[in-house]
């Protein structure tokens, strides 16, 4: 009984895990940005609605905790990294402050997107309403510059779309 127990657990803790990767009706390019979004809201579980490229993110009592901020869908002209497109989005509390930019899928060699994680770079807007992170002129990393620029870039096109 007790190996039964211990195995329904693991199951129950496994599923939870995996339910923000799992949800619906956001759509599924969210889910590439699932592990650094629950490294800045823990209590994620899940995606809810979304409207205008703003997806809501709740809690397991299907409270909005936050909103993942995604870039314009469709074809547009982006700054590429050195080794291409780096998918970024941005994490915002409630009541519209930066928690945080996240990385989705890209190409990059990872040491330079650590270069950014470990010199602050992605938390260089937190704290800010998008309105005024607009504004900011973010200096790039040495030695990962094309990776900032990238992000950067992205960025300051989501934060332009929440004006």
């Amino acid at each position: 009984m007790k190996k039964l127990f211990m195995l329904g657990l693991a199951v129950a803790a496994i599923c939870f895990s995996e339910s923000l990767k799992a949800a619906e009706p956001a759509p599924a390019e969210c889910r590439q940005y699932t592990d650094d979004i629950q490294a800045i809201l823990p209590n994620a579980a899940a995606y809810g609605a979304m409207t205008a490229r703003k997806v809501q993110l709740l809690d397991a009592k299907n409270q909005v905790i936050g909103y993942l901020l995604l870039p314009p869908a469709g074809k547009r002209e982006r700054v590429e990294g050195y080794n291409g497109v780096v998918n970024t989005a941005v994490v915002v509390s409630p009541d519209n402050k930066i928690l945080g930019v996240v990385i989705g899928e890209n190409n990059e060699t990872p040491r330079f997107l650590d270069r950014l994680r470990n010199a602050g770079f992605l938390k260089r807007w937190n704290g800010k309403k998008p309105s005024e992170a607009a504004k900011l002129k973010v200096d790039a990393v040495t030695r990962a510059t094309y990776s900032s620029n990238a992000v950067r870039s992205e960025v300051d096109t989501i934060l332009r779309m929440q004006k």
